[in-house]
Order: structure tokens, then C-alpha cells, then sequence
């Protein structure tokens, strides 16, 4: 005799996009319609990110995320967690890197290389953290590294039935 048990199960379909940046107060600022979404980011970090809510942008949900708040201390290039990736960054000069339009105009193919190897180093990253997340059944791209830190604890906490330090446990 088999017993089967019946489960109510829940499922929500809801489409959350990200937009994933290093240095977003940099990258964002240079959009030309910033003014109209500027006051739905917070600044955390000298970062520009969601809190809490998503943006929507034409009834889709858009979170922002800044891989610079992702990346441990002491690793906050995009160099350096190309290197936790192992994937190579481009090198510029000083120079290359303050005229970035002459490099475009003498050196296209060194340009685009170096602006795709960002974005790939920049995506991955956000995917590799995302991955950490769900480990922590937690969906999405935390917010920073104290945040993927925190669920993790508290997963930890959870798995072994311990309610925290509270001296009251009904709080």
C-alpha cells in the first residue's frame, strides 16, 4: 500500500532583470535618460544600486547591482576578480585610459577587446555570486558581500536549529 501525501505548492512567476555594472556611479550617471530614474537608486558605497524595491521600466522589475560591492576587500578591480576568475584583463595605459575616445579612433579591435573583456569579467562575477546566493536558498544577486555573508550565517543557524543570541526567543 503506497501513501501519497498531497502538497500545495505555490509557484509565482516573476521576471527579475538585472543591471549588472562596476562602478556603477560612473557607468549609470553617463546614460542620457539618468535624471528620470536617479531617485529610485540608493548610494551605498559611492555605488549607485536598488534597495528593497526593483525600478520599473516599462513594467518589467530591474534591480541594479555593483560588482564592486561584491568583491573582497583588498580584490575591488576588475583586474583582480578577473584574476579570482582566471580570466586576463585587458592593460591600458594611463593615458589610453583618460582618452578613451583616441584609443577608439587609432586602436578600434584593442578598444572593443578591452571593454568586452570588462562586461564578460564584470558578468561572470554576478553569476558566481548569484550561484553563492542560491547555495543560501536566496535568489537573485545580493546586494554586496556582508549580504551573501549574512544569509550564509543564517542558513548555517537554520540547519542546526539554532534561533540566534536573543534572550527572548519569541523576538
Amino acid at each position: 500500500r503506497t501513501m501519497i501525501r498531497s502538497l500545495n505548492i505555490n509557484i509565482n512567476r516573476v521576471r527579475n532583470n538585472y543591471i549588472i555594472a562596476h562602478l556603477t556611479n560612473a557607468d549609470l550617471s553617463l546614460l542620457s535618460d539618468f535624471e528620470e530614474f536617479k531617485e529610485e537608486l540608493t548610494i551605498v558605497n559611492k555605488s549607485f544600486v536598488t534597495l528593497g524595491e526593483p525600478m520599473k521600466i516599462d513594467n518589467v522589475n530591474v534591480h541594479v547591482r555593483d560588482t564592486m560591492l561584491l568583491a573582497p576587500v583588498g580584490k575591488k578591480s576588475v583586474a583582480s576578480i578577473g584574476n579570482l576568475l582566471g580570466v586576463d584583463k585587458v592593460d591600458l595605459s594611463l593615458y589610453e585610459k583618460t582618452n578613451m575616445d583616441i584609443l577608439l579612433e587609432q586602436d578600434k579591435e584593442r578598444f572593443c577587446r578591452y571593454a568586452i573583456t570588462d562586461s564578460i569579467i564584470t558578468l561572470l562575477y554576478a553569476n558566481y555570486m548569484e550561484d553563492e546566493y542560491f547555495k543560501v536558498r536566496k535568489m537573485g544577486i545580493p546586494l554586496s558581500l556582508s549580504t551573501l555573508s549574512a544569509s550564509y550565517v543564517k542558513d548555517e543557524w537554520d540547519k542546526k536549529g539554532y534561533k540566534g543570541y536573543q534572550v527572548n526567543l519569541e523576538y
